[in-house]
């Protein structure tokens, strides 16, 4: 029998292409295998409820569809790349849920600027179990050698061209329908699911990670390109409506400080359960317990920020208006024009400014102060930043300039102070301190009872600083929490201290209190008050005091308001 060489040839380049076909497909399930792997364990990573894994398997198949029609070697070098980004993009999200409690949305994209300033609380937030996003890379070397230099003849023939495309067409049409189907199965359980959203957390544990970031960019081009005009004066008179309805009787205490100076502080990260507390037998924050025995003490106050956290809850308690439930406020809507305590009071004669010993453009402050009225906004630019630890200026230094420009201002003012000391990690202020937290040393709990007692010692400072200029005598005080300082994984330990069960939603709630007292200057005015209350019902409960009315606020008067209900970003409300 006689055999010819280009039967050898023949032969050959069969073999070589059914393993190049064998090489591609091994491939594709790998990947395939990891990035659902990756993605069920983010699931599992931060939350209990989810059901996703129909759809994830089905968009894992959408995308990767598309490298059907590329060679192995190219095939091998952009499944990698979708490796990589999917890699970083569950990191970046279960971080983010763990100091947020909801998900990464693209309308972030304006708060890039803020990533490099907060990097000791994204090293805090990271565990040594998140290295299992990108474990799987160091087998990316090795599988390349083996696939495409120990084995160069792979690449060495192209495959049928029309097979390589009816197979992506085919794969794509089935992986579309099965999530088009799944997700219209959803909707018709749940028809407000992606009408109304407040939780972007609640969507994926519904559809999935994959889906949740394609509604997310498709939720950001529809904002872009919808008629805002339209929507604006549809959302206007539904606004008209509602505050139309609101009752306008005179209440109780208005206008019983009216010409008094406000001084608002909000306190970096104070929580409520913080207040009255001691750890071997010293009480944690000794200066506001001492406040609060001449003053309205809420123990009630919820947090209500959103993304935007302490510039939303800057908002909140100015405004009386709720954050945007994507981005941040004060990003997205700086240059608004809004009807503020600032803006109020300015029409009675009062000058104001605000302050923070941080950068300005830092939240858009530089802009989203001047829109709430604020003739001056003191930061970093302007303050002498003569002592700094941690996130920048001192409370305590911080504290004594306020006052100093106080006492230069044109009478009667508003000052709104936001402190920085008491901020996330909270190693920087517990590393000085000498306050014994054994029990929760050498824990994020401990290093933030430690920072709080030393942000409780700048306040006690400021108070006496205002007693010996007069001020406090004729001012209102106002100081209030701007969210928690204690989340995701260290909520155990929170948890212990407190005697509550982490698990118990109920329980949970009650580790998003935070503190909120009104001091008046004759102290007539004074006790505990338990009502539910928000950060929304702060400007509502001042004013009245100070005997200004406001149109436009959600928030309740806390003085007089009998049944309050507060809403949270999820939508949810006590």
């Amino acid at each position: 029998m006689e055999y010819r060489e280009d039967n050898f040839s023949f032969k050959g380049r069969k073999f070589i292409v059914k393993k190049s076909t064998s090489l591609q497909i091994l491939l594709s399930i790998y990947f395939f295998i990891v990035i659902l792997l990756k993605s069920l364990y983010f699931a599992e990573n931060i939350s209990s409820n989810s059901s996703e894994i129909y759809l994830n398997i089905f968009s894992i198949i959408f995308i990767i569809s598309p490298t059907v029609l590329m060679r192995p070697k190219k095939t091998f070098i952009v499944l990698t790349v979708i490796n990589l980004i999917t890699s970083i993009l569950l990191l970046a999200n279960n971080l983010y849920f763990r100091y947020y409690y909801n998900l990464l949305s693209i309308q972030l994209i304006k708060q890039i600027g803020v990533v490099g300033k907060i990097e000791g609380t994204i090293k805090a937030l990271i565990t040594p179990t998140d290295l299992l996003y990108f474990v799987d890379f160091l087998l990316t070397l090795p599988i390349y050698y083996f696939c495409f230099i120990k084995n160069k003849d792979v690449e060495s023939e192209k495959k049928n061209y029309k097979v390589r495309v009816t197979t992506c067409i085919i794969t794509l049409l089935i992986s579309l329908f099965a999530i088009s189907n799944k997700v219209f199965q959803i909707k018709e359980r749940d028809p407000e699911l992606f009408a109304t959203v407040y939780d972007n957390n609640f969507i994926r544990e519904k559809t999935g990670i994959f889906v949740y970031e394609a509604f997310d960019i498709y939720r950001y081009a529809r904002d872009i390109f919808e008629d805002k005009e339209a929507k604006a004066e549809e959302t206007m008179e539904q606004f008209q409506n509602y505050f139309a309805r609101k009752p306008k009787d005179e209440s109780s205490y208005f206008g019983q400080y009216q010409g008094k100076n406000l001084i608002m502080v909000q306190m970096e990260a104070i929580q409520g359960f913080v207040i009255n507390s001691e750890i071997n037998g010293k009480e944690i924050t000794p200066n506001l317990n001492g406040l609060i025995k001449d003053s309205l003490y809420f123990d009630n106050v919820y947090v209500q920020t959103a993304a935007g956290n302490t510039s939303d809850a800057e908002i909140l308690s100015n405004t009386s208006l709720y954050p945007v439930s994507q981005g941040a406020t004060a990003e997205q809507y700086g240059n608004n024009t809004y009807q503020s305590i600032g803006t109020l009071l300015k029409e009675e004669g009062y000058s104001t400014f605000s302050a923070h010993g941080f950068s300005p453009e830092f939240w858009n402050r530089i802009n989203m102060h001047k829109a709430l009225g604020f003739d001056k906004f003191y930061s970093s630019e302007e303050l002498e930043m003569d002592k700094t630890l941690g996130w920048g200026l001192t409370d305590s230094s911080f504290f004594r300039q306020c006052v100093e420009i106080m006492n230069k201002e044109k009478k009667p003012f508003y000052s709104f102070l936001i402190t920085l000391s008491n901020h996330h990690p909270y190693d920087a202020y517990a590393e000085i301190s000498d306050f014994d937290v054994t029990g929760v040393d050498g824990q994020l709990m401990g290093d933030y009872i430690k920072s709080v007692n030393e942000a409780d010692k700048a306040i006690g400072e400021f108070i006496q600083q205002l007693k010996d200029t007069g001020l406090y005598e004729d001012s209102i005080l106002v100081f209030y929490g701007d969210h928690e300082g204690i989340t995701g994984n260290d909520l155990e330990h929170l948890a212990s201290f407190l005697g509550t069960d982490k698990d118990n939603e109920f329980q949970q709630r009650q580790y998003e209190k935070v503190p909120l007292i009104i001091h008046v200057p004759d102290e007539k005015l004074k006790g505990t008050i338990s009502k539910t209350a928000g950060q929304i019902d702060i400007k509502p409960t001042v004013l009245n005091l100070l005997g200004v009315k406001a149109e436009y606020q959600f928030g309740s008067d806390l003085l007089n308001v009998e049944n309050n209900l507060v809403v949270f970003r999820d939508g949810s409300y006590i």
